[in-house]
């Protein structure tokens, strides 16, 4: 696992843990964006949060994060603990999916904001259906970070 250089506010950030490949991004349909999003936000991410929190060490690792009693109770009824999101390693707006694999629990700032913004600045200005050659991070593991 590398390294990857991002923005976040302006700032360079690095992150480790990060795979790197290259990937012809091709923006979805539409139509089936909207339909895995809706299957995502529906029942995905709560199964998926809900089967992180019977996951030992997932739970060390948000408390070596500092993350509290409180919100990692939060998984196991498929909540999100408050400054996480899970992210979509492949984006929906490209050829990912809703397998758990290509699923993370990451925290909001900076390295959610990292890749959101490396991926606005690589793909804003697709149409669907075109696509381009990227180098694309991805973190590794289930919870980002790992450390």
């Amino acid at each position: 696992a590398g390294k990857f250089i991002g923005k976040y506010k302006g700032k360079d950030i690095e992150l480790d843990n990060i795979s790197i490949n290259t990937i012809n991004y091709k923006k979805r349909d539409r139509e089936e964006y909207t339909q895995l999003r809706k299957e995502f936000d529906n029942s995905i991410r709560k199964n998926y949060l809900t089967d992180l929190s019977k996951n030992s060490e997932v739970v060390l690792q948000l408390k070596s994060h500092g993350v509290k009693d409180i919100e990692i109770a939060k998984l196991a009824n498929g909540k999100v603990p408050r400054g996480y999101q899970v992210h979509h390693k492949i984006p929906l707006d490209d050829g990912g999916t809703n397998n758990y694999e290509n699923l993370v629990l990451i925290r909001n700032s900076p390295e959610h904001s990292v890749f959101t913004t490396y991926q606005k600045q690589q793909t804003s200005n697709l149409s669907v259906g075109s696509d381009v050659s990227v180098q694309w991070p991805s973190p590794n593991g289930s919870v980002y970070p790992k450390k």
